[in-house]
C-alpha cells in the first residue's frame, strides 16, 4: 500500500492531498526485522484495486486528514478488506523523508472477527487467539453506526500506526506501459494487523 503527498510547497503550511493506493509490485524488506526497503519503484495501474484521495492540511510538519471512507482491498486468506468509516490520517514528515504517524477511525467489527474464526483451531492454536471470545469482546466494545433494526453498533474504534520510507511511485495506463515516474519519493508504509505487503 502506496501513500503519496502532494501539495503547492511541502516546505510551508498549507492544504495538501493525501492519495492511499494499492501497488501491484510486494515490498522488499532489508532485514530480519521485516523493515522496507526504501527508494524502491512501485507500479501503480491506472485503475488500482484501491484508491483513496484525501484532503489534509499541513501544518508544522504534520499532516492531518479530513473525516472520509477509507477502504482497501487486502489479502483474501487474512482479511479481504479493510474498511475504515470517519478515518482520518494524522502524519508526520520527518526531515530523512520517513513518515511516521496513525490512522484511525471505525472499522466494522465482524469482519475482524471472521479474519480469525474462519481459520479455526489453526488461529487459536498457532496464536493463541479464542474466536469465542474475540467475538463478545468486539460486540460489546463496538461504539458506532448501530444497526437501525436491532439497534446494536456495528463498528469499533480502531488505530493503526503507520511507519514509511521513501519510494518511486510509477502509473501504469491501460495497456500496462509505463506513462511517467514520479520525481519525488512517495511514503512506502508499513503493514498494520500483518496484512501481507507493505501498507
Amino acid at each position: 500500500w502506496l501513500i503519496s503527498i502532494s501539495g503547492e510547497d511541502l516546505s510551508k503550511d498549507g492544504n495538501v492531498t493525501v492519495t492511499f493506493e494499492s501497488s501491484i509490485d510486494p515490498a522488499t524488506t532489508q532485514d530480519a526485522n521485516a523493515h522496507i526497503q526504501s527508494d524502491m519503484t512501485f507500479r501503480v495501474l491506472a485503475h488500482p484495486a484501491s484508491r483513496n484521495v484525501l484532503h489534509g492540511r499541513l501544518a508544522g510538519g504534520v499532516i492531518t486528514t479530513d473525516p472520509a471512507t477509507i477502504v482497501m482491498k487486502c489479502d483474501s486468506y487474512i482479511q479481504p478488506v479493510y474498511e475504515f468509516r470517519r478515518a482520518r490520517m494524522r502524519l508526520k514528515l520527518e526531515p530523512n523523508g520517513r513518515l511516521e504517524g496513525v490512522l484511525g477511525g471505525y472499522q466494522p467489527w465482524y469482519p475482524i472477527y471472521w479474519s480469525h474464526a474462519k481459520v479455526g483451531y489453526i488461529d487459536e492454536r498457532g496464536f493463541g487467539v479464542d474466536a469465542p471470545a474475540l467475538y463478545y469482546a468486539l460486540r460489546r466494545n463496538a461504539d458506532a453506526f448501530p444497526d437501525p433494526a436491532t439497534g446494536e453498533n456495528t463498528a469499533i474504534s480502531t488505530a493503526y500506526m503507520i511507519e514509511a520510507v521513501p519510494a518511486f511511485v510509477v502509473r501504469v495506463d491501460d495497456k500496462h506501459a509505463p506513462r511517467d515516474a514520479s520525481s519525488a519519493a512517495a511514503p512506502l508504509c508499513t503493514s498494520p494487523g500483518g496484512c501481507a505487503g507493505p501498507f
